[in-house]
């Protein structure tokens, strides 16, 4: 028992020295980091560097640790110098207030020493410098028109920007108690509204004047927000653009103008009227056209009329008082002088224009033109007047020969001043177009002698149809009778081929696309089946039908030799037939059963003959 009491004492023993040694580890460790705290620094600063500082703005310091106010004090200074005062917000925030304002547009140094400690005792590693720059003077950041600019619209809005706040924020109401700063020289009757707290812009009521030189300022002494002043005048200059002519109509150099054509001028500017309608634009007669031997040239007299204006009288309508002179050649001038815009300027320069009225009337081409020997087949016929023409005087002033055979329409176009007489053209034809005098233009000038016009037609081109219902018709090739009828017209031979045709491609050529896909189409080689030329026959100039065998196997070529369908003939041999009404035009009776064989005798209408041969 005894023993272990001893050994209890000694654990005692070596746990107390334990705990000793612990004790002593500790206090060891608090030295340890009371000698390595870290040294105080500057986190944050208001102002921030490059900000500016308001004339009596105080600027604080933020560090990273609780601070000894005394040796930061101490350790502060500013450059140049200003009286103020140190407080402390919170252990580590430093706070300078001026107690007189700084200079303005001045730079000013915040320092702390390297001697300013923390609350621990620890120094800046180095001095802390906030290079700050306060309010500046007010000044004029940018202008608009730009500073001499020319050509200047003269509804140009006048612009100033400020580099800092003039006005404060007010309301509606309260915008006309604001300061007007701009003078304007020459002076603009306008209003004038802050844009913002730094932007002013001056509109003027009526735009600025015409081809004028504008001299802006803004006075010294205009006072911003935070109290800074302009030093200095401020003054630009711009020049506007002068009142120029746009368009006249009619163009220089037209020809064929009718008589009672109004003359129109397009300028870029609102103009005053008073001053185009008293002399600043003027319509005169200049001379013959074409120019006669015999004329000689002298002073004339404006063309009387009347004025009329579009809503901003940039566009001026004179309308002439009678009818303009035939054949003649017209002065419109603007003079640079008198003509005046709306705010009075002149006209940049002066405008001259000359047009030329329709001459006395004449017929100037024919369509086909006399002596033509391959003319259109289908054409009609069409006379070309110089002038417009009176309707009712080209009625029954033209006679075709050889006559058409049915009645036709006639039209006439301004377009050209153009007479169309769209008759049934015969091919292969020679035709008389006689044009008798009596003619007579718009204004009851007359055309007084005739004229005859000879041409031939030309044959019809060769054509070639397949009759089927559409693009696409339903036959069967593997049917040795399949027939296509088809008609021709001045062809010797047809060439045929047949291909094979996939149902994929049978649904492209007959789908919604089919119009793409009838252009791109190509039979490819390999799909031949057959290929074969048939000589044809007709008269010249009349169509012809055939049916065509197209079977890929069985007989090919012209399958006409009776009308497969048609009805049972009418007539036969030995009964007597009578020529009908239906056509009043004579019965050609030929030698041969052929429309090219000799015709050997007519038969008119009622006529009777006897059948004495045929199938």
């Amino acid at each position: 028992m005894k023993r272990r009491n001893r050994w209890g004492l000694v654990a005692l023993l070596i746990l107390l020295t334990s705990l000793l040694a612990g004790f002593s580890l500790l206090a060891g460790g608090l030295a340890i980091a009371q000698d390595d705290a870290l040294p105080p620094q500057v986190v944050d600063t208001i102002p921030l560097a490059g900000e500016e500082l308001p004339l009596d703005g105080p600027v604080t310091f933020y560090f990273d640790q609780d601070m000894d106010a005394a040796s930061v004090e101490a350790a502060f200074s500013v450059s140049p110098a200003v009286a103020g005062d140190l407080s402390w917000p919170t252990a580590s925030t430093l706070v300078f207030t001026p107690t007189a304002d700084y200079e303005r547009a001045a730079e000013y140094s915040f320092t702390l020493a390297d001697t300013a400690e923390s609350a621990a005792g620890v120094p800046l590693v180095d001095a802390y410098t906030l290079n700050l720059r306060t309010v500046g003077y007010l000044e004029v950041s940018e202008v608009l028109p730009a500073p001499d600019s020319e050509a200047v619209d003269t509804d140009a809005i006048i612009t100033v920007i400020f580099n800092r706040p003039v006005v404060p924020l007010v309301s509606v109401e309260d915008m006309g108690t604001l300061p007007q700063p701009l003078v304007i020289d020459p002076p603009v009757e306008g209003k004038g509204e802050w844009l913002n707290t730094s932007i002013f812009m001056f509109t003027p009521d009526t735009g600025l004047r015409g081809g004028t030189t504008y001299t802006v300022a803004v006075t010294a002494g205009l006072e911003d927000v935070t109290g800074g002043i302009l030093s200095e005048d401020f003054s630009w200059s711009f020049t506007t653009l002068q009142p120029d002519v746009l368009e006249i109509y009619p163009y220089d150099g037209d020809e064929g103008i009718v008589l009672e054509t109004p003359v129109s001028v397009t300028f870029t500017q609102p103009m005053d009227p008073a001053s185009l309608e008293n002399g600043g634009f003027t319509l005169k007669y200049a001379y013959p056209f074409p120019m006669t031997d015999d004329w000689v040239e002298t002073e004339q007299e404006p063309v009387p009329g009347t004025f009329e204006w579009n809503e901003n009288f940039t566009e001026l309508t004179f309308q002439p008082g009678d009818m303009l002179e035939l054949g003649a050649a017209y002065y419109v001038t603007l003079d640079a002088e008198k003509a005046l815009s709306a705010t009075g300027a002149t006209l940049r320069e002066g405008a001259l224009s000359t047009f030329y009225t329709v001459p006395y009337p004449a017929i100037i081409e024919t369509s086909p033109f006399d002596g033509e020997s391959e003319a259109s087949p289908y054409g009609g016929f069409t006379i070309y007047f110089n002038t417009p023409m009176d309707l009712d005087s080209l009625e029954d002033k033209v006679i075709i020969e050889p006559k058409p055979w049915r009645d036709f329409d006639t039209y006439f176009y301004d377009w050209r001043y153009s007479y169309n007489l769209e008759f049934d053209t015969e091919p292969s034809t020679e035709y008389t177009i006689t044009i008798l005098p009596g003619m007579k233009d718009r204004y009851g000038n007359e055309i007084t002698e005739g004229m005859t016009v000879n041409y031939v037609t030309a044959e019809y081109p060769p054509e070639l149809t397949i009759q089927a219902t559409g693009d696409v018709g339903m036959y069967s090739s593997y049917n040795p009778t399949t027939r296509v009828f088809v008609t021709h017209r001045n062809v010797s031979r047809i060439d045929l081929s047949l291909h094979q045709l996939s149902l994929s491609r049978l649904a492209e050529l007959t789908g919604p696309n089919s119009y793409d896909a009838w252009r791109s189409y190509h039979p490819r080689p390999r799909e031949l089946l057959r290929q074969w030329t048939i000589d044809v026959s007709s008269q010249q100039d009349q169509r012809r039908y055939e049916l065509l065998y197209i079977a890929d196997k069985g007989p090919s070529g012209i399958a006409n030799i009776q009308c497969l369908g048609a009805p049972d003939p009418q007539v036969k041999v030995g009964d007597v037939a009578i020529v009908t009404k239906e056509d009043e035009r004579p019965l050609n009776i030929r030698q041969e059963p052929n429309l090219d064989a000799t015709v050997i005798s007519q038969a008119l209408v009622d006529e009777t003959m006897q059948i004495v041969g045929g199938p």
